[in-house]
């Protein structure tokens, strides 16, 4: 897996659709957590970090990435494994890696490390369909 990898999956979504779909995953565990915890943060990270994985490695995205149309995929193009969604999870809540980018493929160091790619959804479909 090399650099020129990550960058073949074409143009990456921007940060506002990124920041975006974490805020609306944010928002779908708070509300999970307020319904089910009594918004206990620890329930809501774990619901968070719960939601996040298992859609990650099922669907290769996250509710609020799926409606802002980005996927979480691995270099060689297919969904994340649970392991890699658990990492790649893990690593967005300590929030530093993500903002730690120097590459030209635009991956935060969350990214690297579970050896995943953020891409456009639309994107491919509109690829796929030429």
């Amino acid at each position: 897996m090399t650099d020129q990898d990550a960058s073949s999956h074409g143009q990456p979504p921007s940060w506002a659709r990124r920041a975006v779909a974490l805020c609306i995953d944010w928002a779908l565990a708070s509300a999970v957590s307020a319904g089910f915890f009594a918004f206990e943060p620890s329930a809501t990270l774990a619901v968070f970090v719960l939601m996040r994985v298992l859609l990650t490695a099922t669907l290769g995205s996250s509710f609020g990435q799926r409606v802002l149309a980005v996927g979480v995929r691995r270099l060689d193009g297919r969904v994340p494994s649970v392991l890699q969604a658990l990492g790649r999870t893990l690593a967005l809540c300590l929030i530093v890696p993500v903002g730690v980018t120097d590459r030209r493929d635009g991956r935060g160091l969350h990214e690297v490390w579970a050896g995943t790619v953020l891409v456009r959804l639309d994107a491919a479909r509109t690829a796929s369909r030429s």
